[in-house]
């Protein structure tokens, strides 16, 4: 028989493992983001601001606006000196706070998103810049979300995979190691007690089953006992009844 391990040791065991699953699972998304990040495929959190900012100087000198290539996801408004708009690539609400920011100087609760007013000779430019990492290739940056949300998205994936399979694999090594107990309980209810008791890696099913083997043993041998004194009983009485026929007669 094999070196039998605690359950208590076989539990810990199981929380080692997953503690270091749930490590990787956290380190390897990171892992990639920063591999992006380092073979420029996706940027600094602060790069777009960085960007916008050092191009303000630029933008308040160049007559045509179409001339200043801005980073990628910068959207811009064109206000006249009256605040009317004659050029914008917002839309909706971004356009609305770009508007109010441009008015009032009021900043924009959503942390992700910012603006930045250039004035320019006849005319006012409100930029909206992203606070976050992006991608710098222009099909990722338009058909997956931002590097940060799927950094999210794949640390649940994985939490949730390296759980379920951890779970599963802890929940079929006790199923392996009760199994004998099963077998064992099955075979005494069916009245079959020639059988060999199997054995468990565990301490405390090994000891259940010793004990179970030790019980299994004793009733053997306790029905081979009754058993060899019914058979006397049985030849004992035939013998007197065949005595008693043959004075009769």
């Amino acid at each position: 028989m094999k070196k039998t391990t605690s359950l208590k040791a076989s539990f810990w065991k199981f929380l080692c493992m997953l503690l270091i699953g749930l490590i990787g699972a956290v380190a390897i998304p990171f892992s990639l983001i920063l591999a992006g990040t380092s073979t420029g495929l996706i940027t600094y959190a602060d790069y777009s601001e960085r960007s916008t900012k050092n191009l303000a100087p630029v933008i308040a000198a160049t007559p045509d606006l179409a001339d200043v290539q801005l980073p990628m996801g910068c959207k811009y408004l064109v206000l006249d000196k009256n605040y009317q708009v004659t050029e914008t690539t917002l839309k909706g609400d971004d356009l609305d706070r770009a508007m109010e920011y441009a008015i009032s100087g009021k900043r924009n609760t959503n942390l992700n998103k910012q603006y930045l007013f250039v004035t320019r000779k006849n005319e006012y430019v409100v930029l909206q810049y992203y606070i976050g990492s992006q991608f710098t290739n222009e099909w990722l940056y338009d058909h997956f979300p931002s590097p940060e949300i799927l950094l999210y998205i794949f640390i649940a994936i994985n939490c949730i995979a390296v759980c379920v399979i951890l779970t599963a694999k802890f929940a079929k090594n006790m199923r392996t190691q009760l199994s004998p107990l099963f077998e064992a309980t099955r075979q005494v209810a069916e009245q079959n007690l020639d059988f060999e008791v199997r054995h468990s890696k565990i301490k405390e099913f090994e000891d259940v089953l010793c004990s179970f083997a030790n019980m299994k043993d004793n009733l053997k041998m306790a029905r081979g006992t009754i058993t060899e004194r019914t058979d006397c009983s049985t030849r004992s009485r035939f013998e007197n009844t065949f005595d008693r026929h043959s004075r009769k007669y």
